[in-house]
């Protein structure tokens, strides 16, 4: 939607990642005026003052992402902050919904929900908790679309291992050694066959780079030879071109998952949410992936036997579905 202006609330970094879009505006959530105005509405319970600020000057809203309906603590700020104050169109693109452990949080946003213009959601979990409000789709998750023929190589090699930090994660802190022993081991048994091992970073903010250097501090100076480490903080291309490269992704990350699919690569997700099991069912996955709870069962064997034999997923009809969730969008804006 090139003819039109967008605004997002984001740290400054974000201005190298989208400096290609002419016609999208970073707002910094991150400067001492900001967080000093956003901490005084937070005193008031107050949706914080940027968010406010921004929205109110514009035409319409999209709320664009994955897990944005999270239950936290500050969720009746913005959910009577959207209800009350908001009177303008509103857009949901690419969310699922959830976790949540309270009826009341359910009931709130599908009250929410039924003055939005259009709710395209990416899971049929999601989709089934909310299918009886005529303004609620469903299509496969954004990043199906993305064409990433550009970034994948003619010959692959080696194996992507997407890290997640486990410490500060409810019900799994208790794995987070367990994880990481068991990454290591992995590494080290691919340095034994030679074959190549990238650990990616995709989260520098939730501290999967402190992940990758306990893992590392774990392994022999063989596998720490063979093991190539790839931090993401801006440059998406680079980003993209290394899992190109992969023969084998193995993803701790959902978007891991999800590029590693489209990218051809023989893929083992390793859950550490519900909504990839979800997405895993929606499109009918049939290889292995591991709950990470369980980790320890995972063998070195199963691990061969999806790098040497498992059929890769194919996305041609996804990627074509997935478009569908800027439709909502599409028809306000060209009318």
């Amino acid at each position: 939607f090139s003819e039109h202006d967008f605004y997002i609330i984001a740290n400054k970094e974000y201005r190298k990642i989208f400096r290609e879009q002419k016609n999208l505006h970073i707002i910094d959530s991150s400067s001492a005026y900001q967080r000093y105005l956003n901490k005084i509405m937070s005193l008031l319970h107050k949706e914080h003052y940027t968010i406010r600020k921004t929205i109110l000057s514009c035409d319409a809203i999209v709320c664009i992402g994955g897990s944005i309906f999270i239950q936290n603590e500050n969720w009746k700020n913005r959910f009577e902050f959207m209800l009350k104050e908001i009177d303008k169109p509103k857009f949901v693109i690419g969310s699922n919904f959830g976790p949540f452990d309270d009826d009341g949080f359910y009931s709130a946003f599908h009250e929410l929900f039924k003055c939005f213009t259009d709710i395209c959601v990416r899971d049929d979990y999601t989709y089934n908790l909310f299918h009886d409000l005529k303004n609620v789709r469903k299509a496969p998750d954004i990043v199906f679309q993305y064409d990433m023929k550009k970034h994948i190589s003619e010959e692959k090699q080696g194996v992507g291992i997407s890290v997640i930090n486990l410490r500060n994660r409810k019900g799994l802190e208790k794995v987070c050694e367990v994880y990481e022993e068991k990454i290591a081991s992995v590494c080290e048994m691919f340095a034994t066959k030679n074959i190549p091992v990238k650990l990616f970073s995709f989260c520098k903010f939730e501290k999967d780079n402190d992940v990758i250097e306990k893992i590392k501090d774990k392994l022999s100076d063989i596998a720490k030879e063979n093991c190539k480490v790839i931090l993401y903080e801006t440059d998406l291309e680079m980003l993209l071109d290394q899992i190109g490269n992969c023969k084998m992704i193995i993803a701790s990350r959902f978007h891991a998952m999800i590029l590693g699919w489209i990218a051809q690569c023989k893929v083992l997700p390793l859950i550490y949410s519900d909504k990839m099991l979800n997405v895993i069912n929606d499109v009918r996955f049939t290889g292995k992936y591991v709950d990470i709870k369980n980790i320890e069962s995972l063998t070195m064997d199963d691990i061969m036997k999806i790098y040497e034999n498992q059929p890769i997923l194919r996305t041609e009809i996804l990627s074509k579905e997935a478009e569908r969730q800027f439709d909502g969008l599409k028809q306000y804006l060209n009318t």
